[in-house]
């Protein structure tokens, strides 16, 4: 069937999510590639931020070095751990696997919020840094005490991603132009698979349909790279 009963473990949910075996594999090249392109725009902005100092490039380059990490992080997870076979499926579960997998796998979240935290504040386009400090302790402060922490933390990256989606919106509302087009795509992708994720330890079609939803918006990303890197070269 292709929902599956979860049982409580010591922390959260026992099913952290569930890999068809067909999906096994390709969803770790696929989390790797991720992981690489994020790598990318962070450098590539970085590289911007040594250039023109400019306090929001620098930002951006962190927020896309968190996620980087956490998609490696979730790589990692997955070939380490995943190969616990049940009924042609693999399930990530959390009362089976050693403690310092599951701290990988709350780490892989922490990045990933922490990311989007920083991503969104970005967004505010003000210099009190406090507000960072808040909007991250916050963030992570709800999931530390929450019961079910995975599903929590996918709920927050969620609400984080729908707003950093509205942002990029008026953006593209404002300028209509490409650019402006890609990035509210990709990150409306990027949402909606944030969302489907949050069921991903019942449904494994929810885990397979993620990683599509998120393989369109990162080659959006990268698209947008390499049209950026093409019009800096003519310069």
């Amino acid at each position: 069937p292709q929902r599956l009963k979860s049982s409580k473990a010591f922390i959260g949910m026992a099913y952290a999510y569930i890999i068809p075996e067909w999906f096994f594999g390709l969803d770790i090249t696929l989390e790797i590639i991720f992981g690489l392109i994020t790598l990318l725009v962070s450098i590539f902005a970085f590289n911007i931020y040594k250039t023109s100092k400019e306090r929001s490039i620098g930002l951006l380059s962190l927020s896309f070095l968190f996620i980087s990490l956490s998609y490696l992080t979730w790589a990692f997870v997955n070939l380490v751990i995943a190969p616990t076979l049940v009924d042609k499926l693999r399930i990530i579960t959390l009362g089976t696997v050693p403690k310092a997998f599951i701290l990988a796998i709350y780490t892989h979240y922490g990045l990933f919020i922490l990311g989007l935290v920083t991503l969104a504040y970005t967004t505010f386009q003000v210099k009190k840094i406090r507000i960072y400090y808040v909007l991250s302790i916050i963030s992570i402060l709800v999931v530390v005490v929450s019961v079910n922490k995975l599903i929590t933390s996918r709920i927050v990256s969620a609400f984080l991603l729908f707003f950093i989606t509205y942002h990029y919106f008026k953006e593209w509302r404002n300028k209509r132009n490409k650019r402006a087009l890609w990035i509210f795509g990709s990150f409306f992708l990027l949402t909606l698979g944030s969302i489907d994720f949050i069921f991903s330890a019942n449904f494994y079609a929810t885990y397979v349909i993620g990683h599509i939803l998120e393989f369109g918006a990162y080659s959006l990303i990268l698209g947008g790279l390499i049209h950026l890197l093409r019009k800096t070269k003519i310069r």
